[in-house]
């Protein structure tokens, strides 16, 4: 019980800054583009000046769950995902070329990295040992995360194999 309140807690702040991201995208005259929506879901908080109250080892925690306990996961976050739903149906819409069960897998993996990435940004901003020093070298640099909606944009837009 007390692992689904946390879970639900940063899923609710998740959600509640997704869906705001998502409202000012659809309000703008332009069309939502691939990296927007990956935006969106990499970091919902990005330049964002409503302060977060994510708790610190949240990354970590999503991180694990996703590949020791995904039910747990999903449990948590049930009902409090409407922003994340939003975005992967976006990308189905965005990428109509790639077969339904190839996007599924490829979004499963991404969103994978995607916390992973999370979970060492988080280490890294919070730990004095000399690997973390090498992320957080890395997430401080200029681009870095541009280099990472670029990683995700390429899972997604690769044309599908032909196996």
């Amino acid at each position: 019980g007390l692992l689904r309140e946390l879970i639900a807690d940063a899923a609710r702040q998740f959600d509640e800054a997704r869906l705001h991201k998502l409202a000012a995208l659809r309000s703008r005259r332009s069309p939502i583009a691939l990296r927007d929506v990956l935006r969106v879901l990499a970091d919902p908080f990005d330049g964002d000046s409503r302060e977060q109250h994510v708790p610190h080892g949240y990354g970590a925690l999503l991180n694990a769950l996703q590949v020791e306990n995904y039910e747990a996961f999903t449990q948590g976050v049930e009902g409090l995902d409407v922003g994340y739903r939003e975005c992967i149906s976006l990308l189905r819409q965005l990428l109509p070329e790639l077969p339904r069960q190839q996007l599924n897998q490829r979004i499963r993996l991404m969103m994978l990295l995607m916390f992973s990435s999370a979970a060492a940004r988080e280490r890294a901003a919070s730990s004095a040992s000399s690997e973390a020093s090498v992320w957080a070298q890395f997430w401080a640099e200029p681009g870095s995360r541009d280099t990472l909606i670029d990683c995700f944009e390429g899972m997604l837009r690769q044309p599908g194999s032909s196996s």
